[in-house]
């Protein structure tokens, strides 16, 4: 893992932060998600399939990644599904879909990494950072106070184009092609823009979507992510860390940290706790 720190800071991690997933989840997703997870620390009773499969296929590609950054030779396919497959085995309380298994996940990322391996993303340039932790100083965007809060996050793969131009490619495994895809404003993406040029002022940055499309036959296609407004980003940041410190300071933070009822909620792992 590489880590960018700024000069004047040295353990920055544990501090109050946001990030995209929190942020997203009280502005799109269900408030009352953050309460259970953020705030109260619970652990979910079960983790969905799909994110189980993302998650194998995330470390699978991190650690080919690593490998051509550091020694430059390409990770061979069968280390690459042991490790996907040792995610999937090393996961507790899956929450299976109707008719799969463990066994059945193991060889869908086995036949996902397959594709992959012979048509995924080797970048051009200079591998710069492998799941980029990254902490970054946040500001009012209305009256440009410091705030306490910093942005955390996380970038897939960073590298440098041989012209200075920095790339950022998000790794996601999705059920279907979208024809809009990276067509539209994308919460994510708008911070890993911002974090970007915040550690590396004045280089013009470039996102994409390293898509891994799980069809009956899969496959792999780079997505490029149109210029985003990170400024309409840092708002949503804001407006979100408004509404949850407004939340707790009130007797009990779940009258505005609320359930919002959707198709995500069949999969939740807090869906017990919510009932």
């Amino acid at each position: 893992m590489v880590i960018l720190q700024k000069p004047d800071i040295q353990e920055n991690y544990d501090d109050i932060h946001v990030s995209a997933s929190s942020v997203n989840a009280i502005i799109d997703g269900c408030p009352r998600e953050v309460l259970y997870r953020y705030v109260l620390g619970l652990e979910p009773q079960d983790k969905s399939s799909s994110l189980i499969l993302g998650s194998a296929m995330h470390e699978a590609l991190a650690a080919f990644y690593l490998a051509l950054q550091q020694s430059k030779v390409e990770m061979k396919l069968a280390d690459m599904v042991e490790i996907a497959h040792g995610v999937i085995e090393s996961a507790q309380a899956i929450n299976f879909k109707e008719g799969e298994t463990l066994e059945t996940l193991k060889a869908q990322a086995s036949n996902l990494l397959t594709v992959w391996h012979k048509n995924g993303y080797r970048p051009q340039g200079t591998i710069l950072g492998v799941e980029m932790k990254f902490s970054i100083d946040l500001k009012n965007p209305h009256t440009g106070e410091e705030l306490q809060e910093r942005l955390l996050g996380y970038i897939d793969l960073l590298t440098e184009n041989p012209d200075g131009t920095m790339v950022v490619t998000d790794h996601k495994t999705i059920a279907r092609r979208e024809s809009d895809r990276g067509q539209s404003q994308d919460l994510q993406m708008g911070l890993y823009q911002y974090a970007v040029e915040t550690l590396f002022p004045g280089r013009k940055v470039i996102l994409q979507f390293q898509d891994i499309i799980k069809t009956k036959s899969p496959t792999v296609t780079i997505t490029p992510v149109i210029e985003q407004d990170k400024n309409a980003a840092l708002k949503q940041v804001y407006s979100a860390i408004t509404h949850m410190n407004t939340a707790l300071m009130l007797p009990d933070p779940s009258v505005l940290l609320y359930r919002r009822p959707s198709w995500r909620c069949a999969s939740c792992g807090y869906r017990a706790q919510c009932r």
